[in-house]
């Protein structure tokens, strides 16, 4: 624009109800370049033929790789991995060796050395105190499949774990790493994901039932709003959120020494998110943050490979532990089973929705609840959802009295 028009009076107001002469509008002088881009050479505006377009649109090739861009990323990360890791170690005791490639596939950045593993705020004392006002004594249950691999479980910087439900690696990976820091006197910080808040509450609760420690000191949780941990707490369960949430807003991992993702295969958005944090963290500002991932499928590998560790100069994937077997025999049903009871109602994946029929099951089996306690079936039926109370919820982990069998619905 060369011109600007001055605000309008009631004289231009007037000569708009008026056969007489119209009022003149004032103008004032426009803008040197009149909206239009600076030249930067000659210092004038550029003319509009000679403007060229930014952000030119190109015709789609519709024939191109739609994945295949990110191997170009893949490779560049890959380049910056390789430059500025090297291949040292470093021991439990503060010192720095080289690798033994043959023996170990741990590659962690020296500098790392010098970020302390504890709050500024504490000192290394007061840090390990814990170890003293706490019981720490424990005896494992060795009929575990994960006992024989405990060691195996803390010896890598990153590790995928991969076993069957009810092998343990829940529970007691992260009671391995505790009492293995313990004995040395060493600093040790694990925060453990859950994919649901009740796992996040109830895994913590018998832990700390199993080894007699009161909820949040030692071990705690944290799911949403609620909270149980304190400054001696080592062991923290919680949900993939919390955990995401936290990372966002630090932009580091530097507050825990180890860092669990359960139940990856489970693909939410929260663990997509979470992998991606963590990798980005600890290969940038929390190398010595040692990673473990635990899975009860068989795409462990597609983990390994994500979480690639340097070896030779090489990306490798990152070691695999396998546990075989499991403390107790898991038997599936699936609804197909019930068609000889009758007609089962159609159901929607794309469009949940609760059949009237389906109340009418449930209503049936409440009756038969109720008969089965009266005639003394020696039946404990417990509700197990994530809408009852906490306190109800640990009713599930009492042991029943002799001859009562333990019922579990949701």
């Amino acid at each position: 624009m060369s011109r600007l028009a001055a605000p309008m009076n009631l004289d231009h107001v007037n000569s708009f109800f008026s056969l007489n002469k119209t009022a003149k509008l004032n103008t004032v002088p426009g803008t040197t370049l009149g909206g239009k881009r600076l030249d930067l050479k000659t210092g004038k505006a550029v003319k509009l033929g000679d403007y060229t377009t930014q952000n030119r649109r190109y015709a789609r090739d519709r024939n191109v790789d739609q994945q295949g861009y990110a191997k170009h990323y893949q490779k560049l990360e890959e380049e910056a991995l390789k430059s500025n890791f090297h291949e040292r170690l470093i021991l439990d005791d503060g010192r720095t060796e080289p690798i033994d490639l043959d023996a170990m596939s741990m590659s962690i950045d020296p500098e790392a050395a010098r970020i302390t593993q504890m709050p500024d705020s504490v000192t290394e004392e007061e840090a390990n105190r814990v170890y003293v006002n706490y019981n720490f004594r424990v005896e494992y249950d060795e009929n575990l499949a994960i006992y024989k691999s405990r060691q195996e479980a803390k010896s890598n910087q990153v590790t995928v774990i991969q076993g069957e439900t009810g092998s343990g690696k829940t529970t007691q990976v992260p009671q391995y790493i505790l009492d293995h820091y313990a004995k040395m006197n060493k600093y040790c910080n694990i925060i453990v994901t859950q994919p649901r808040r009740i796992a996040a509450m109830s895994i913590s609760r018998h832990i700390c039932s199993k080894r007699n420690w009161t909820l949040g000191h030692v071990c705690g949780y944290q799911v949403g709003m609620d909270k149980q941990s304190s400054q001696d707490t080592r062991l923290v369960y919680c949900t993939t959120g919390v955990l995401l949430q936290k990372l966002i807003s630090q932009k580091h991992m530097n507050n825990y020494t180890h860092v669990i993702l359960d139940e990856v295969h489970e693909r939410d958005q929260d663990m997509d998110f979470a992998l991606l944090v963590v990798k980005k963290l600890q290969r940038s500002n929390s190398r010595y943050v040692k990673i473990i991932l635990m899975s009860a499928t068989i795409e462990s590998n597609r983990f390994a490979r994500y979480f690639g560790v340097l070896i030779h100069g090489e990306l490798q994937a990152a070691p695999i532990l396998d546990i075989k077997g499991r403390a107790f025999t898991v038997q599936q049903f699936y609804l197909e089973s019930l068609q000889s009871l009758g007609k089962l109602p159609v159901l929607d994946i794309n469009e949940p929705t609760v059949e009237p029929q389906l109340y009418e099951i449930v209503k049936l089996l409440i009756q038969q609840f109720d008969n089965m306690e009266i005639q003394n079936y020696g039946l404990l039926l417990l509700p197990l959802h994530s809408s009852i109370t906490g306190e109800e919820q640990n009713r599930v982990f009492r042991k029943p009295e002799p001859g009562v069998r333990k019922v579990l619905y949701r």
